[in-house]
């Protein structure tokens, strides 16, 4: 898990898969090392498929932080 924050400006990309506390889940968390609302219910298919798309805007996010600061 990493920060939102690490992402800079960036970071607004992944908001909506980042906890309460705006950690952003990877392969291998686990949903209770999370900080939930209380209205989240997680199964395993579920869990992975979460994980999977921040993964994947996670990357793009990362990607456009790397161009623009190949650019600065």
């Amino acid at each position: 898990m990493f920060h939102i924050s690490s992402l800079g400006g960036f970071g607004y990309q992944v908001k909506d898969f980042a906890d309460l506390d705006g950690y952003v889940p990877e392969p291998g968390d686990r949903p209770s090392h999370f900080r939930w609302d209380e209205f989240v219910e997680w199964d395993r298919k579920t869990w992975s498929e979460f994980v999977a798309r921040a993964r994947k805007k996670t990357d793009r996010a990362l990607q456009g932080l790397s161009l623009w600061q190949d650019a600065s």
